[in-house]
């Protein structure tokens, strides 16, 4: 979309070597000239949109078949229109939906990594959910094991990621098969080291650099340099083309503590709009105020049907007393400004359950 207030919607229908899918990740990359599309993971059938869910047999086909959703991939080039599919290599993770994705390219531009997290096999709710992190390096179309998770403490599905600076990704909510509340709601992965971090500082971060085990599989250093700029064969020839040429547009980087510039492709980019930051705060209140018009709406009926209740029953009304009127919302206490506080993260979340609302990642 190049610009937010001339939006067009079109029903385009993918070509027939182009399966359908339920609940994969379409990420956008800085290749050709106006960027590509790389469909990842999904499953032919998600026993979540099914009212019975699936039989064991719809559930064994939907496991084998969804597994080529991650041997091969499919690649848009939005300046041709074109659909290509391209057979991938390495650590290929098994049949996966309902996972999140981000992307960061090496600052000289030689590899663009996908990182995809978690989700589950979605055949069966009980299907136990990943803790694991994946890589898929492009050119390269290398598969990598970048984080193996120990257990179902964190596993989850549902969830979300956003990379917020350049070396984190920040992953939101979700659903565990161990429990609603054994998950923690917010953690933050460092896209640099490959780990968990254990706490989390609104100031503290870093350019993004290439994991060791990454540049390990595709040659170079943190800093680029990958010698595997291609797959072990290209699948389909005239997709080598779209790779070769070079996207030059300007991408507009976006930090949480409100520090914007723009780079090109081959720097250091969130590829997250500016104006993004005041889109989402209008969203979250936007959020808050339907939430309190729903809680008065809601409080009101119970009152007025209590109130005919007790008028069809011969007895008038009770008076309101100062307790059944309506609630004063108080407004924070001002404090005073400071410098930007340290927060620790929990080892483990025990409040009450939440699930964030996730939109469809293979849309």
């Amino acid at each position: 979309m190049s610009s937010r207030d001339d939006a067009r919607w079109a029903n385009v229908t993918l070509p027939e070597h182009v399966p359908g899918r339920e609940g994969g990740g379409a990420v956008w990359l800085p290749i050709s000239m106006r960027g590509i599309l790389v469909l990842i993971g999904g499953v032919i059938q998600l026993e979540s949109i099914y009212p019975g869910g699936l039989t064991d047999e719809q559930e064994a086909e939907s496991i084998r078949a969804s597994a080529a959703f991650m041997q091969t991939v499919s690649v848009y080039d939005i300046a041709t229109d074109r659909w290509y599919n391209q057979n991938t290599t390495g650590d290929i993770p098994p049949p996966l939906t309902r996972f999140c994705s981000v992307y960061a390219s090496a600052p000289d531009g030689s590899s663009h990594n996908i990182y995809i997290y978690g989700g589950y096999s979605g055949g069966t709710p009980l299907a136990e959910s990943s803790d694991n992190v994946y890589v898929l390096s492009l050119p390269s179309f290398e598969w990598i094991l970048l984080y193996s998770g120990g257990g179902q403490v964190d596993t989850r599905s549902e969830h979300a990621c956003i990379r917020h600076y350049p070396d984190q990704m920040l992953v939101l909510g979700g659903r565990g098969l161990c429990g609603a509340d054994c998950i923690e709601m917010i953690r933050v992965f460092n896209l640099n080291t490959a780990t968990f971090q254990d706490s989390y500082d609104t100031v503290s971060w870093s350019d993004y650099r290439v994991p060791v085990l990454v540049s390990g599989r595709i040659g170079g250093d943190s800093s680029g340099g990958a010698t595997r700029t291609s797959p072990v064969y290209w699948t389909n020839t005239s997709l080598r083309q779209v790779f070769a040429a070079t996207y030059t547009r300007p991408i507009a980087t976006w930090y949480i503590d409100d520090r914007a510039t723009t780079q090109n492709a081959g720097g250091n980019s969130l590829s997250f709009p500016g104006w993004a930051g005041g889109v989402i705060a209008g969203i979250l209140g936007f959020a808050v105020i339907v939430g309190l018009s729903m809680f008065w709406l809601i409080r009101r009926r119970k009152h007025n049907a209590t109130a005919t209740a007790t008028r069809l029953q011969g007895n008038p009304p009770k008076k309101a007393t100062p307790s059944d009127g309506p609630a004063e919302l108080l407004a924070p206490t001002p404090g005073e400004a400071g410098s930007l506080p340290i927060y620790e993260m929990h080892d483990r979340n025990h409040g009450a359950a939440a699930e964030l609302p996730v939109p469809d990642n293979g849309s």
